[in-house]
């Protein structure tokens, strides 16, 4: 889980309510573009992806999301936990007519396709895991972060 607490303690967290998912998205593209996380085009981008490929995804414990674009818009690394106090709907990824409520989701900012798999792996793994109800009950970047390290 290495490389996944790295790119958290990278990225961002934040906790907010959203009316929507596109709501969402732009919010955090404007946020990710101010910060130079992102290109201008991501938020087009983030948004066009999400409609055409779900990130939603039923875990055992709780719903998450892994919205992200293609490499080419992302300035710098990180991912992106938003914690949900009011769950959000998104489509799901097996299942793209079906919306789920989603708890928490991780938008990846990679340039690294072989990171992407590794990453994805990870993320798998911590989605199957008791420390995804622990992440959600997180306040910080840092907190996930060191919930990780303690994990390795």
């Amino acid at each position: 889980m290495k490389e996944l607490g790295e790119l958290i303690r990278d990225g961002e967290f934040i906790k907010k309510d959203y009316v929507d998912k596109v709501d969402f998205l732009n919010d955090i593209s404007d946020f990710l573009i101010e910060r130079g996380f992102v290109k201008e085009k991501f938020k087009e981008e983030i948004i066009k992806r999400e409609e055409q490929f779900p990130t939603g995804l039923l875990t055992k414990r709780m719903n998450v999301s892994i919205p992200h674009s293609e490499e080419e818009y992302v300035l710098k690394e990180g991912i992106i936990v938003t914690n949900f106090p009011k769950k959000l709907k998104f489509n799901r990824m097996d299942k793209p007519n079906e919306e789920i409520k989603v708890d928490i989701s991780f938008i990846l900012l990679l340039k690294d396709k072989n990171k992407h798999i590794t990453v994805l792996q990870q993320l798998a793994d911590l989605f199957q895991s008791q420390m995804l109800l622990e992440i959600k009950n997180c306040n910080s970047k840092e907190d996930i972060y060191q919930l990780l390290r303690e994990a390795d």
